[in-house]
């Protein structure tokens, strides 16, 4: 097992030519009176769910079920996302009245779950693994009503465009509703805006088809370092693009994953498509013609969610489906994601190693960040600990990236599945 580890932190191999890191085990997709599962191979299964739209899903911080809202119910439930059915329910709230009223959900690295939408609760509003009841953030303008939200990899933040056609600047937001700036402007409006973490680039989908909220742009892109978004497709291609949902951070050839509107002027647009972001040529994953779909959910793909469990304390919570018993390993720095090194293979190791990594993977960094290397359990996860509640107020605001992998002989470099990394923002001291 060490000498997998050690492929962490070995990262000068020349990149060559390889084919992406697929998603093995699929997307769920909610859309318009329908949630579907596609598989890695194209295949959709689609069960009716509501009287409505279903523009909110997420995969939830166990990694088990999908979260998406259901307004007829006025509840956010849970749901087995190859199956198509409901397990559970995780909160009702009776102002939840519309099919926007969750418009978008992200989990933080406490694993507090963040709400955003435009009607009943506008905003953003809060709510917790342990006391699941919404608290409002932020309902004022600009950002009185919000379309979409994701949380940004590089801050730990909130990433936010105001709902329905207010939408067109892109802003980072506290999670406590503090403070708020600018990224950037030429945004659609709606639905679906994430963070591309090789690049550093933002994505962001548009809404209604032919209409486009307004625009012509289907799906438009805020280069890192700019200020103004272009648009990457016009309508007049896919007809409206919700929730470019980018691909693992780790694989070769990147791509984003859009989910389409139905438009009947446009036969065979209806489903998923990929787009190779290297290019920008698209290629149809899957055509799903029982109505509009409205984001693409990689399915068992929060492989590495951070919840803080005490004060000053974290567990980082791994969850890698089909795996059990693998050996993984968990690695840290506090350098952000960019520049990263890859594999030979083509894979990314996205992660910036700087020394503490390599004392994190050689467990030198204990008794701060514990149970990082071992093996998962019968239920394919594990937990290590980040645990910072003796060294002071002086670590509020730091930011620790971690990154974890599934240690695999079997495989190229020893490296199985590489997580996407997640920003723990230490906080609370």
């Amino acid at each position: 097992m060490r000498a997998a580890v050690l492929c962490l932190v070995v990262m000068s191999l020349a990149a060559t030519a390889a084919p992406a890191q697929p998603h093995s085990h699929g997307w769920f997709v909610p859309g318009y009176r329908h949630i579907h599962y596609v598989s890695p191979q194209g295949a959709v299964t689609s069960v009716s769910f509501t009287t409505s739209y279903v523009y909110a899903a997420i995969m939830n911080w166990d990694n088990r079920t999908v979260l998406a809202f259901d307004y007829s119910l006025n509840a956010i439930l849970q749901i087995d996302p190859q199956n198509l059915t409901v397990v559970g329910t995780l909160l009702k709230d009776p102002l939840l009245t519309a099919t926007t009223a969750v418009a978008d959900m992200v989990f933080d690295s406490n694993g507090d779950l963040f709400v955003a939408g435009t009607t009943g609760r506008p905003g953003i509003s809060r709510t917790s693994v342990t006391n699941p009841a919404l608290t409002p953030i932020v309902n004022t303008a600009p950002l009185a009503t919000v379309g979409n939200m994701s949380l940004d990899p590089d801050t730990g933040e909130l990433i936010a465009v105001p709902g329905l056609t207010a939408g067109t600047v892109c802003y980072l937001v506290r999670r406590d509703g503090s403070t708020f700036q600018t990224l950037g402007t030429g945004f659609v409006t709606r639905y679906g805006t994430y963070r591309h973490i090789p690049t550093g680039d933002i994505y962001s989908g548009s809404c209604c088809g032919r209409s486009g909220g307004g625009s012509n742009a289907a799906l438009v892109r805020l280069a890192a370092g700019t200020t103004v978004a272009t648009t990457l497709f016009p309508n007049d291609t896919i007809r409206g693009a919700y929730s470019p949902w980018p691909d693992r951070a780790s694989a070769a050839t990147q791509r984003l994953i859009v989910a389409t509107w139905r438009d009947t002027g446009s036969p065979g647009a209806d489903g998923l498509w990929q787009v190779d972001i290297a290019t920008t040529t698209m290629s149809k994953l899957a055509t799903i013609t029982t109505g509009n779909t409205h984001k693409a959910v990689h399915v068992f793909g929060r492989n590495l969610q951070t919840v803080r469990v005490a004060q000053g304390q974290w567990a980082v919570r791994l969850s890698f489906p089909g795996m059990a018993g693998m050996g993984y390993a968990v690695a840290l720095s506090i350098s952000g994601t960019r520049p990263f090194p890859r594999l030979a293979d083509g894979r990314a190791i996205p992660i910036t190693p700087d020394i503490f990594t390599a004392t994190s993977l050689s467990t030198g960094l204990a008794p701060y960040f514990t149970h990082n290397i071992g093996a998962l359990n019968a239920s394919a996860q594990a937990a290590a600990l980040v645990d910072v509640s003796t060294l002071g107020k002086g670590l509020n605001g730091i930011r620790l990236f971690l990154l974890a992998a599934v240690l695999d002989p079997k495989a190229p470099f020893g490296l199985s599945v590489i997580a996407d990394p997640v920003a723990l923002v230490i906080e609370g001291l």
